[in-house]
């Protein structure tokens, strides 16, 4: 059995305000996105991903490595998307088995509807307070946390 190596104070103090941090940023763009436009923030971010896609469309495969969610979970979220018009779903050409998901007009209308006020958002909570050394470091910091998770190793 091996010890554990418990957080010294200081990085506990600072794990819990990562974890506060996180819960009170994403519940103001929750809110945020569900005023301006109806949307959750899955489903902004993959109507996001579909708009920056070549031809608006990706794979489902891909979304759901996007959003690190399993195949079913994914598959729920764009179905109820399509249920509601935001994107289109179709099996893929090429191969039969995978299934292609596209941008609708309507998804792109919600999309424009919400990104203006999702950028202001983003400003005011996260970059109204931090300096140019402030976002190096802190991208260098969360690029090593992805990182690390590609690469499936533990720190």
């Amino acid at each position: 059995m091996t010890d554990t190596h418990w957080l010294t104070p200081e990085q506990q103090r600072m794990w819990r305000l990562l974890l506060d941090a996180h819960a009170v940023i994403f519940r103001r763009i929750d809110e945020q996105l569900h005023t301006d436009s109806e949307l959750g923030s899955s489903e902004y971010s993959v109507l996001v991903r579909l708009s920056e896609a070549p031809e608006t469309t990706l794979r489902l495969n891909q979304i759901g490595t996007y959003l690190g969610w399993d195949r079913s979970r994914c598959s729920h979220l764009i179905r109820r998307m399509e249920k509601r018009g935001l994107v289109d779903k179709k099996t893929c050409a090429e191969d039969g088995r995978g299934i292609l998901v596209s941008l609708t007009d309507l998804g792109a209308e919600r999309l424009s509807a919400a990104a203006p006020g999702h950028a202001d958002l983003v400003k005011s909570m996260i970059f109204s307070d931090l300096s140019s050394d402030d976002i190096e470091t802190l991208s260098t910091f969360y690029r090593r946390i992805i990182e690390r998770r590609d690469l499936g190793n533990r720190p």
